[in-house]
């Protein structure tokens, strides 16, 4: 009898055993579930995370673009400073009497001369002479590329190797260009020159040039000069330069009778 009692109490205590181990486990499980719950909502949230930073990654400026904005907003000072001044010297010149005006004679291609830079106005006649001459030196010299550099540099890099090696320079390509322009389209050149706006105290000139196309008509076209310190040159407006690069991209680059990569 009092060996079924311990034989009896043992299998109490084995059952109270047993079921401990199965409650702590069963309780443990259920930790383990709700860990691996909780860690599956941070993978979730990580994805979530992740995607919205390759979302931003995209809407984010590239370098090259960042850098383009930055060398555009600089291009626009000396514009700005250009347009403000010609806007000045227009108003200047709607206010002069026409007595302070000097009218030049319309000079034909044939008598254009190589005047020299010493003054806007021989730089104009310079220009156009060289243009005529097929002397892209001479022209390329009587240029102002400071407030286009940006998209000359960019025309030039638009061109094949060969037409790089061949002309040397991208001024010269753009000279050569305007050359033909000219040729083509000015077959004479007179000026009104205004005294009060061309001052020897300025570094900025503007010549109102009037120019004959070989259909006889006279269109007036007004150019800034900026003084350098080897003479007056043209400022290249950045709508000029625009078309011709537009140009390159349907036509060949005219043939010229200067060695487009002489130096110069």
């Amino acid at each position: 009898m009092r060996i079924s009692k311990i034989i009896l109490s043992l299998m109490l205590i084995g059952l109270l055993t047993l079921g401990g181990a199965w409650w702590a486990s069963r309780q443990n499980a259920q930790q383990l579930d709700a860990e691996a719950t909780r860690l599956r909502a941070e993978i979730k949230t990580l994805a979530a995370l992740r995607a919205e930073h390759q979302r931003l990654r995209g809407q984010q400026v590239s370098t090259d673009t960042l850098q383009r904005l930055r060398d555009d907003h600089a291009a626009l000072a000396p514009l700005r400073e250009e347009i403000g001044l010609l806007r000045t010297q227009r108003e200047k010149a709607s206010q002069l009497m026409p007595a302070s005006l000097v009218v030049r004679p319309l000079v034909p291609a044939s008598a254009w001369t190589n005047a020299g830079r010493a003054t806007p106005q021989a730089a104009l006649e310079s220009m156009l002479w060289a243009a005529t001459q097929g002397d892209i030196t001479v022209l390329c010299n009587a240029l102002d590329f400071q407030a286009s550099r940006r998209q000359l540099d960019a025309m030039f890099a638009t061109l094949p190797e060969a037409t790089r090696a061949q002309y040397g320079t991208a001024e010269k390509v753009f000279g050569t260009l305007l050359a033909a322009h000219i040729t083509r389209a000015v077959d004479a050149m007179g000026e009104v020159v205004m005294p009060s706006l061309n001052s020897g105290s300025s570094d900025r000139a503007t010549v109102i040039a009037q120019l004959q196309a070989p259909d006889n008509q006279i269109r007036d076209r007004t150019y800034l000069f900026a003084r350098s310190a080897d003479g007056w040159r043209m400022v290249v407006p950045i709508p000029m330069l625009e078309s011709f690069a537009a140009l390159l991209k349907t036509k060949p680059l005219p043939q010229s009778s200067a060695k487009p990569n002489a130096k110069g």
